[in-house]
C-alpha cells in the first residue's frame, strides 16, 4: 500500500511540472486571471497577470568591491560605459628603506569570463595620479573623483590574460617612499590625507571592459637584490559614466548598479483572492532573448544574468538596502522558458491568511562584487504567454 501510494505521488510531481511548463509557453486567454482544473485531480492552477511596475533609479556604492571595472563599451543595445578605477595601496606593512634603485611594479589578476565587448580586441589603458581625497566606503558608481592627466604613473595594453603585471613609475616609487621612509607616528594619517593614489584609465576608441579583482590584485617592491615585497590595495573603488541609454518600449529594462529597476507589489491581484489551500505560488518573468541576442555583434559578450531579486526596504535605506542585505526571493534563470523563477509561496500566503507587513517589493539585478549586468523582459503589454505573471497552485 505505501509503494503505490509513493509512486502516485511522484507520478502527480511529473504531471504537476508538465502543467506549469506547458502553462508559461502555450497561448494563455486573455482574461486577467486564467483557471484551469485537473480531470482526476485535486490540483487547480491560476495565473494572473502582473502589471504595476514603478521605474526607479539609484546609484550603487562602488567602493572596495571585488571587481572594478576597467574600459569603455559602446553596447549597442544598452548604451556607451565608461569606467575607470581608482586604488591606494596599503603600504604598512612594507619594512625597508626604499629608494630609487627599487622598482614598482602592479599586478593585475583578471576574469577573463566577465568582459563586455568585442573578446578579440587589445585594450590600453593609462594610470594617472589622483588629485582629490576619496574614501573607498563612501564612494558611488558616479562620483566624480580627480585625475591629473598631465602625468603617467605608467601604461598597458590587455588581450585576454588572466594576470598582468605593469610597471609603474620612478615618480610613483619616490613619492610612496618619502611615506615608507617616514619613522613619525603621524605617518599614518599623512598618508591618508596627502597621497590619494591612481587611477586606471581607458583610452578613446576602444571596445571592451574588463574587470580586475582587486581582492587578488597586489603590488610589488622589488629590492636591487630581487627580494620583492607584495601588499595589496588600502581602497579602492570605480566610476561609470553611462551615456547614449536606449529606451526600451513594452519591456522592463534592468540594470544591477541600479540605473534601472522596479518598485511593485501583488497586492492589486491577491488582496481579494479567495482563501484556499496554497500549494505553490511562483512569479515568472520572461527575457526578450531575441533583442538580446540579436543586438550583440559577433565576438562582443555580455556578462550573463543568473539571478534577479525581489527584496523589501524602507526608502530611507533603499540603496544599502538593495545592494547588502540579503535578498528575500531570488529568481533563478529557466533556459526553458528563457526567463526567471521565483518561488513566492510563502509572501503569497501572507495575502490569502495573515497581514503583509512588507506590500512593496524591489524588483532589480544585484551589483554582485561590482559586475556590471543588464536585461530586458517582456512586461505586461506582451501577448499573455510572455507577460510576468503569478501562477498558483492549489489543492481542491
Amino acid at each position: 500500500m505505501q509503494k503505490s501510494i509513493s509512486k502516485a505521488t511522484i507520478a502527480w510531481r511529473f504531471i504537476l511540472s508538465g502543467f506549469i511548463i506547458i502553462s508559461l509557453i502555450s497561448c494563455e486567454e486573455a482574461n486577467s486571471v486564467g483557471g484551469q482544473f485537473i480531470e482526476g485531480s485535486n490540483l487547480r492552477f491560476d495565473t494572473l497577470y502582473v502589471e504595476n511596475f514603478t521605474p526607479q533609479n539609484e546609484q550603487i556604492f562602488s567602493g572596495n568591491l571585488r571587481y572594478s571595472p576597467i574600459g569603455q563599451y559602446n553596447d549597442p543595445l544598452f548604451g556607451n560605459t565608461r569606467s575607470i578605477a581608482f586604488i591606494k595601496p596599503e603600504i604598512d606593512a612594507i619594512a625597508d628603506t626604499v629608494d630609487g634603485t627599487y622598482q614598482l611594479k602592479l599586478g593585475l589578476v583578471f576574469n577573463t569570463d566577465l568582459a563586455t565587448g568585442d573578446t578579440t580586441k587589445q585594450v590600453n589603458f593609462d594610470i594617472f595620479p589622483i588629485d582629490e581625497f576619496w574614501r573607498g566606503n563612501n564612494t558611488l558608481v558616479n562620483s566624480n573623483i580627480g585625475i591629473d592627466s598631465s602625468r603617467s604613473f605608467g601604461a598597458f595594453t590587455y588581450s585576454r590574460e588572466e594576470t598582468l603585471t605593469v610597471d609603474l613609475s620612478q615618480d610613483l616609487l619616490l613619492e610612496l617612499a618619502t611615506y615608507i621612509n617616514d619613522d613619525s607616528t603621524n605617518v599614518d594619517s599623512l598618508y591618508n590625507f596627502d597621497f590619494d593614489g591612481l587611477a586606471i584609465v581607458p583610452r578613446n576608441g576602444d571596445s571592451k571592459v574588463i574587470y580586475p579583482d582587486l581582492f587578488a590584485s597586489r603590488f610589488f617592491l622589488i629590492s636591487p637584490d630581487q627580494d620583492t615585497t607584495s601588499f595589496f590595495s588600502k581602497s579602492h573603488t570605480f566610476t561609470t559614466e553611462r551615456t547614449n541609454a536606449n529606451l526600451y518600449p513594452n519591456r522592463l529594462y534592468l540594470n544591477s548598479y541600479f540605473e534601472n529597476f522596479y518598485s511593485m507589489t501583488f497586492e492589486n491581484v491577491i488582496m481579494d483572492y479567495e482563501r484556499v489551500n496554497l500549494l505553490k505560488a511562483e512569479f515568472v518573468v520572461i527575457e526578450d532573448k531575441s533583442q538580446l541576442e540579436s543586438t550583440l555583434p559577433n565576438s562582443h559578450t555580455r556578462p550573463e544574468v543568473s539571478f534577479l531579486e525581489l527584496k523589501t526596504s524602507s526608502p530611507a535605506d533603499l540603496r544599502y538596502d538593495l545592494q547588502f542585505t540579503q535578498s528575500e526571493f531570488f529568481g533563478v534563470r529557466d533556459t526553458v522558458i528563457n526567463g526567471f523563477r521565483f518561488d513566492m509561496t510563502s509572501h503569497i500566503n501572507q495575502y490569502l491568511f495573515s497581514d503583509v507587513s512588507d506590500k512593496t517589493l524591489y524588483f532589480n539585478i544585484n551589483p554582485n562584487a561590482g559586475i556590471m549586468r543588464s536585461t530586458l523582459l517582456y512586461d505586461q503589454t506582451s501577448n499573455d504567454s510572455l507577460k510576468p505573471k503569478l501562477i498558483l497552485t492549489f489543492s481542491e
